[in-house]
């Protein structure tokens, strides 16, 4: 009886967190709409990142809240897939690129926090033009990690029947969107348009898998 009681109030747990995550990261990303392009001249960067200490403070906020509802979130969806034997292997795919995920998105947030530091030393001019190119390269690699984490477990969400068998598809197109996006980063880093698109397409089919699952969870 307890254990009955227990699972869905885990997996409502855990929808509620896929959910929480998925509004973090909207907001984190209309937040940085704001900043300096990827190619915007280093006078640019440091005043921006000179006037960002509360800005960086939220975003850090929000990426400690976010990450947390997302291995909340991981956690739930592991256990429920790994009553499906079938989908078994593409659940621990879809692990490791989330674990990928979280450590290039954490260099992401070391280096803008770097960067709001670095902003107001004397040596600025030195100093921050590489932490803006390490922060935009390790924004376009982390691409690839969330594609693996998508293509894994929308395939094994699919196998369990938690979510519709259209995200067999979404997955395996928005995995291959995220690999082409890191496959760019070269051009994508340097502002070009076109190379941010795929990691866009990525990114979205990412974000409809994490709120489908997540609600489909929290009516388990």
């Amino acid at each position: 009886m307890t254990e009955t009681l227990t699972r869905p109030r885990s997996a409502t747990l855990a929808g509620t967190a896929g959910l929480v995550f998925v509004a973090t990261v909207i907001v984190q990303n209309v937040i940085r709409g704001g900043g300096p392009a990827s190619d915007a001249p280093t006078s640019e960067v440091i005043d921006h990142f000179a006037d960002a200490t509360g800005i960086e403070g939220l975003l850090v906020a929000l990426f400690a809240l976010g990450g947390l509802a997302l291995a909340v979130f991981l956690g739930g969806l592991w256990a429920r897939l790994d009553e499906v034997p079938e989908a078994r292997s593409w659940t621990r795919t879809g692990i490791v690129g989330a674990i990928g995920l979280y450590a290039l998105f954490s260099g992401v947030v070391a280096c803008e926090v770097a960067l709001v530091v670095a902003a107001d030393r004397s040596e600025a001019t030195s100093t921050v033009p590489t932490l803006w190119i390490l922060h935009n390269t390790t924004f376009a690699a982390l691409s690839l990690a969330l594609g693996i984490g998508l293509l894994g477990l929308s395939q094994a969400a699919v196998k369990a029947k938690l979510i519709p068998s259209v995200f067999a598809t979404i997955g395996i197109v928005g995995a291959a969107c995220s690999a082409l996006g890191t496959a760019l980063a070269p051009a994508s880093a340097d502002a070009t348009p076109a190379a941010m698109l795929p990691a866009l397409v990525g990114f979205l089919a990412w974000l409809a898998f994490v709120v489908t699952a997540g609600v489909r969870l929290r009516r388990a």
